[in-house]
């Protein structure tokens, strides 16, 4: 693994594409980490403010068998990951969303195609306390601990931790669905997915093998491919 770690960036995932030929001269696996992002971006260019206590890092990795399983398998080695740290409790949202218990916000993932042996990743998530009035979101966001204050060198060594875990412990695609259905907050509730003007309610019922949302429309399987989702 290569590590950068910026002390500040406007973002990982823009450094990583920027550098990505130079950096991979010295390994294939880049790991871009930062102690402060100044300008993140999520989905559909949505900003992600960084707020203290959290982590922001980007990577590249190679896709899931499944192209589009990729971000859905990372999400479910991001559960597993801070179950084990200091069991926390991650749970995922369909597509790319990280949640509390609460159904909070406390973090998302950001694929990008780079060629078919590189998806570049951007993760955002706030770990530790926040110090923060709430209400200035448009959602409701938390964070995985407030008893957590990050030192200096966890927003490198975290990170690292994190990037080492998921290398190590890849999902096959066989195997994912099993496990994402696990951690899903809204399986088998009543949501809706908008995609532009489009908009499908239903029951969700998981995800297809292509990591698709699967809803029950009046007792009808219906497949989304793209989309935000909200819950009811």
């Amino acid at each position: 693994m290569h590590h950068v770690h910026l002390e500040s960036t406007d973002s990982t995932q823009t450094y990583l594409k920027q550098n990505l030929e130079a950096l991979r001269t010295i390994e294939q696996n880049v790991l871009v980490s930062t102690s402060k992002q100044m300008a993140g971006y999520g989905r559909s260019d949505n900003e992600w403010e960084f707020l203290e206590n959290a982590l922001a890092f980007s990577f590249t990795l190679e896709p899931n068998e499944e192209l589009t399983l990729t971000s859905l398998e990372i999400g479910v080695l991001l559960t597993k990951f801070f179950k084990s740290y200091d069991s926390l409790e991650l749970l995922l949202k369909w597509p790319n969303d990280l949640l509390s218990p609460e159904q909070a916000k406390v973090g998302g993932i950001l694929c990008t195609y780079k060629d078919p042996k590189t998806i570049l990743v951007g993760v955002g998530i706030n770990v530790g306390k926040m110090n923060i009035d709430k209400n200035k979101f448009p959602y409701p966001v938390a964070s995985l601990s407030e008893d957590l204050i990050l030192k200096e060198e966890d927003y490198m060594e975290m990170p690292r931790a994190i990037y080492d875990y998921i290398l190590a412990n890849r999902i096959r695609k066989n195997a994912l669905k099993e496990q994402w259905d696990k951690v899903c907050i809204h399986l088998h509730q009543e949501v809706r997915i908008v995609d532009g003007a489009n908009e499908t309610k239903g029951i969700f019922r998981g995800i297809d093998h292509d990591g698709s949302a699967l809803l029950d429309v009046d007792g009808k399987m219906t497949k989304v491919i793209t989309g935000s989702l909200f819950m009811n």
